[in-house]
């Protein structure tokens, strides 16, 4: 019936424009003709359908027929937001946003009001607690609205793209003649000689140019293309109600926004040529006008914006994800978590046919259930299925049938596993392990809260799937955690991890490390040392990465990107740092640093001066004085970069002032005790006491700041001992032993004479250079 109503109500469509054509009805004809390209537009939908209905390896959603299609088309599975309050998220990295002051101290949007906690009972009769916005600033949420959504998530990007673009890190700015912006943004870029990006708002001014010829032109056609203008900009900004802060920028969204005005341009310079004509001005200067429009836009905008839109021989995507595989044993399983650690892998394994033995399990669509329903009976190119206890009736019902698999409440859960005597052995070889042949952990889901002082946990189906998984392979097949995903999907899962290259493989034993994490030293080499830079690719199980172009400047990656560099390092890092404390082989640890930095560039990529230091000390450590005096001068740079110019990074002087972490201050301190410049140590340190002492008078007085004054006052106890034990070793370095004992006596009896009892507590530190010194311990300097 569906069917025949469908094609009925088509074939009178068609017949209703042509009767409205051969009766001149204009506004039936307008009708009829809206309706059929409406209809043509919804005909691309057909793809989808027979996409689903081919089964192929991944099918979202399986949308087969038209009442799924409808779901997957209005993404019901993402859930859906409020239009109001704006504002309505209550995770803490949104509320800090939601509260965000200026320098002034005044808020930005204004206060936000946290929701009551109301309790409602489900369809599946479980009772869960949901926020209720009962006191909603109203003003902030307009602000915010105004502010961040239209401004900032939609206004910036049209900047971007008709003014000028300071930086590609993400939350930068327009950028139209100044450039101070851009400096403090790019300063650790290995790409800031393209930024800013102008294009003087020329592209902007012949935009508006044709916009208002248009209106003067033909008014009723300009209306419906503002109409265009605004619903695919800064009306659907509105309707996305986007949350700070987004996972990455969002322009994409706003393309056919963008191309409305790209067609105002054209009739910006059509309109600029026109007024000329009307003034009797010659053809040759009509020519020349529609020329220095060319250059001043599209050749502007192609000559500045080139590089970075050039994606040519940026292989990370498909190089990043083929490392994933091939750190795999063969029939694995492996937890990947969002888009860009899944979708490159899928497509290694269904077009380039790489390592299709292997089985993906994306834990954010772990949630979903036609999803666990795939994974437990297809066998995509013939990968083994993943035995799965869940029924598949509850697989296949609607999510809010109680019999569905659903997420529960409740405390943590005692685990145990039995395994194979022959697979425990692969892991251990302690006897009693392998009697029990058990594997025992604490299983947890989601933090919730706290009941009867007790925590609470919320188990999502993706924590019940890798549960599951655990239980049902029993280790008769490698399962691994990608390291791309977070400690919030391990499950408690942590200790019994084991690097291996670009994963994390789980075993059934906890496995333990003295000074570094658990790794494979076997295979963290064969991939760590294996590089391959040629174009050439596996596609069956073999050890080995691709790093191809990380040290050719030719090739522009934007931040994204960028941010999976120091994942790479930090492998390679952790690496060489468990050969020098665990394998006790610097020289296998020198060779793991030198493979880092001949293919991942260090002008590409800047390492940021904390990791410039862990590279310079692991050098030191390995023998290798050489590179480690090398990168240890870089460092030095970096925070001497930082500590003239604290724009470029105004939160790294507040927190070291607090002491929360070591910042260039201490690090640079650190750097120069290592090159055996304990004057220069002394000298860095004192700055930073000097200026926290400065910071700790303005605001001692003020009850407000009490918590900060108390992290200073301990701040300033730590640089006073270590002030005064790089003037020790000062002395000490230069071989004057006598001077340094006389002066770590008078010191020491400083500290002991102090009225402070904190500094009397710290005496035990200089009392200890007094024994390493060859004195005799003073036990009036030990705390009590």
């Amino acid at each position: 019936f569906v069917i025949v109503l469908f094609f009925g109500i088509l074939i009178g469509s068609i017949g209703l424009l042509w009767y409205s054509y051969k009766k001149h009805k204009p506004v039936l004809n307008m009708i009829m003709l809206s309706f059929l390209l409406m209809l043509l537009g919804y005909t691309t939908y057909t793809q989808i359908l027979l996409r689903s209905n081919a089964n192929p390896p991944m099918n979202e959603n399986e949308p087969k027929n038209m009442n799924v299609l409808s779901s997957y088309i209005g993404r019901e599975q993402y859930g859906e937001t409020p239009n109001w309050p704006r504002r309505y998220q209550t995770e803490d990295m949104f509320v800090n946003n939601y509260n965000a002051r200026d320098k002034n101290g005044n808020y930005i949007y204004g206060p936000w009001n946290p929701p009551t906690k109301e309790e409602v009972q489900c369809k599946d009769d479980k009772t869960i607690m949901m926020p209720e916005f009962k006191d909603v600033n109203t003003g902030g949420d307009i602000a915010y609205m105004l502010k961040y959504q239209v401004y900032h998530m939609y206004l910036r990007y049209f900047l971007w793209n008709f003014v000028g673009r300071s930086s590609d890190v993400q939350d930068a700015d327009y950028a139209f003649v100044n450039k101070k912006e851009a400096d403090t943004l790019n300063y650790d870029s290995g790409y800031a000689d393209i930024f800013p990006i102008r294009f003087y708002a020329l592209p902007l001014l012949i935009g508006l140019i044709g916009l208002f010829y248009q209106f003067w032109k033909d008014p009723k056609m300009g209306l419906v293309y503002f109409v265009m203008f605004l619903l695919m900009g800064a009306l659907a900004a509105i309707a996305q109600n986007q949350q700070d802060p987004q996972p990455r920028e969002r322009d994409y969204f706003y393309v056919g926004s963008f191309m409305v005005w790209c067609m105002w341009i054209g009739f910006g310079v059509y309109g600029i040529i026109d007024w000329i004509g009307k003034r009797k001005f010659t053809a040759p200067v009509a020519i020349i006008v529609a020329v220095i429009s060319f250059i001043a836009v599209p050749f502007n905008m192609a000559a500045n914006g080139w590089k970075m839109h050039s994606r040519a021989g940026n292989y990370i995507p498909f190089d990043y994800s083929y490392n994933i595989l091939q750190s795999a044993d063969k029939d694995a399983i492996i937890f990947t978590n969002g888009d860009n650690d899944t979708f490159p892998v899928w497509w290694l394994q269904d077009v380039a046919g790489v390592r299709r033995d292997i089985r993906i399990v994306n834990l954010s669509l772990g949630n979903t259930l036609w999803y666990i329903d795939e994974l437990k009976n297809r066998e995509p190119w013939g990968a083994k299925k993943i035995p799965l206890s869940f029924s598949d009736e509850s697989l296949r019902l609607p999510e809010t049938d109680p019999n569905a698999l659903s997420y529960d409440f409740g405390e943590a859960q005692d685990v145990s596993i039995d395994v194979p005597k022959d697979i425990m052995a692969k892991y251990t070889n302690d006897p009693q392990v392998l009697n029990d042949s058990k594997m025992q952990f604490t299983f947890i889901g989601k933090y919730y809260g706290m009941r009867d002082k007790k925590k609470i946990y919320v188990f999502r189906v993706q924590d019940k799937l890798v549960l599951d998984i655990l239980k049902q392979i029993r280790f008769s097949r490698p399962v691994y955690f990608s390291t791309t995903v977070g400690p919030d999907a391990y499950c408690g899962l942590e200790k019994y991890f084991r690097y291996e290259g670009m994963v994390q493989r789980i075993c059934p034993v906890e496995q333990k490390a003295t000074t570094q994490e658990p790794m494979d030293d076997n295979v963290m080499a064969k991939c760590l040392l294996n590089v391959d830079v040629s174009n050439n690719y596996y596609r069956g199980p073999h050890f080995g990465f691709k790093l191809r172009n990380l040290s050719n400047p030719g090739v522009y990656y934007d931040e994204v990107h960028r941010r999976l560099i120091p994942n790479y390092r930090s492998l390679y890092m952790s690496f060489a740092a468990n050969q020098i404390n665990e394998g006790k082989n610097p020289k296998k640890a020198i060779a793991i640093l030198d493979t880092m930095n001949k293919y991942i560039s260090m002008v590409q990529f800047p390492m940021g001066y904390v990791n410039e230091y862990n590279l310079s000390k692991l050098y030191y450590d390995a023998g290798d004085k050489i590179n480690g005096k090398k990168y240890a001068l870089d460092a030095i740079k970096t925070c001497d970069e930082l500590i003239n110019n604290p724009d470029l990074d105004p939160r790294s002087r507040y927190v070291e002032i607090m002491g929360r972490y070591r910042g260039p201050y201490r690090v640079s301190a650190s750097l120069y005790e290592q090159l055996g410049d304990y004057q220069a140590a002394k000298d860095r340190l004192q700055r930073l006491y000097d200026m926290t002492i400065q910071t700790l008078n303005q605001v001692k007085d003020d009850p407000a700041y009490k918590e900060d004054i108390q992290k200073m006052m301990f701040s300033i106890y730590d640089l006073t001992v270590n002030i005064d034990e790089y003037t020790i070793d000062g002395l000490k370095s230069r071989g004057k032993l006598q001077e340094a004992m006389d002066s770590a006596k008078t010191i020491l009896k400083r500290y002991q004479n102090s009225p402070d009892p904190n500094m009397k507590y710290l005496g035990q530190y200089i009392e200890r250079k007094v024994i390493e010194l060859g004195g005799k311990p003073d036990s009036s300097a030990m705390p009590q």
